[in-house]
């Protein structure tokens, strides 16, 4: 019964705006649609699993992001995908494709570099949809 009136008591003080914070800006994360092929996401996704970092193999596994793209393509029946993804997701895959060096595949190395060109181009984007400037 107490917590009945104390959730109560919050609801009419939120509604009179005695709690409620003052809203300053809106800001925006950035996504943008990459295209990959199912070879490329195969070799990410081998890039993960020999990663020293967790949150790299995470990527990986079951719940991952690259799982999902793997799934995308096996569900699909495809060998190239229009895919989205976050700026947090192509900052992961950038740390995760590093160990391409340590691995010599030269064959893959484009993949990196691709990839923090498309990061850069997110980072710029969001600062300038997030940009204070007037």
């Amino acid at each position: 019964m107490k917590n009945l009136l104390k959730l109560e008591k919050r609801s009419r003080l939120f509604s009179r705006g005695a709690i409620m914070p003052n809203l300053t800006e809106f800001r925006f994360r950035v996504e943008a649609y990459v295209q990959a092929t199912k070879a490329e996401v195969e070799y990410m996704i081998k890039c993960s699993e020999r990663h020293y970092d967790t949150r790299c193999k995470q990527a990986s596994k079951e719940g991952g992001f690259l799982y999902g793209w793997r799934n995308r393509f096996d569900w699909g029946n495809t060998t190239e995908e229009k895919i989205r993804v976050t700026w947090n997701e192509m900052d992961t895959l950038c740390k995760i494709l590093e160990v391409e060096y340590y691995m010599r595949d030269e064959d893959n190395l484009h993949l990196l570099f691709k990839c923090s060109q498309i990061l850069a181009q997110m980072s710029a984007e969001s600062e300038r949809v997030n940009s204070t400037e007037t």
